[in-house]
């Protein structure tokens, strides 16, 4: 069932995203000129979503991993407990504080005491330890590191896309341009006026008469 939710939720973001995109132009002259920038402006609605939705799970994730009360307290205790040789007593505090650092430390302790009671060598109590701890740590990382691979791509793809709307926006501006065949006033001053005259447009100068002036749609050009 949990191989549903993934998709599920990416399903439910870009519902919300286009229903959010669609009904821009109710927020007023913004939402209205945000909407005139496509759907383009619906994937990143649902990026924003998303990498909310992954910052929110990671927020409690982590509050879950630290576990209850303060961790150096926690830590404090544990190390007293065995300096006293009390494992069963270190064993009860991590059961408490349910922590993913309070998980390794009893999966470590418990294997330890049921190797002791077994009489086994030391260095096979050692290594068994060991074993058990490291693989406690195996199962506890892969809680904590949970979708930061998706993190890190939203952020890349978001990149992405707000660089391909800026490409898009100056092709369908210099498109527009080219249909009207006029420019309009605040761009003249940006784009100065042709220095040559195309030899189409004029006709060529003659010997001693004035300089001829041509002109094409949206551009004016004069020989010297």
């Amino acid at each position: 069932m949990n191989r549903y939710i993934v998709p599920a939720g990416f399903a439910l973001a870009a519902v919300v995203s286009f229903g959010i995109w669609w009904y821009l132009p109710a927020l007023g002259p913004v939402g209205e000129q945000m909407k005139q920038g496509g759907p383009l402006v619906a994937a990143l609605i649902m990026l924003i979503i998303l990498q909310t939705s992954f910052i929110i799970e990671r927020l409690w994730s982590l509050k879950k991993a630290q576990g209850r009360g303060s961790l150096p307290d926690f830590l404090n205790n544990v190390r007293k407990r065995l300096h006293h040789g009390d494992v069963d007593g270190a064993i009860k505090l991590c059961a408490e504080q349910r922590g993913s650092a309070a998980n390794v430390i009893r999966a470590g302790l418990e294997r330890y005491q049921q190797l002791r009671e077994e009489g086994a060598p030391k260095e096979k109590i050692v290594a068994e330890t060991q074993a058990a701890i490291k693989e406690a740590n195996g199962l506890e990382v892969p809680l904590l590191e949970r979708n930061l691979i998706a993190l890190s791509t939203i952020a890349s793809i978001a990149t992405m896309i707000g660089l391909l709307g800026t490409v898009l926006g100056m092709i369908r501006s210099f498109a527009a341009l080219t249909r009207e065949r006029w420019m309009p006033a605040s761009w003249r001053s940006v784009f100065p006026r042709r220095s040559s005259t195309p030899p189409a447009a004029c006709s060529r100068r003659s010997r001693g008469s004035s300089p001829t002036t041509c002109s094409s749609p949206g551009w004016t050009a004069s020989t010297t």
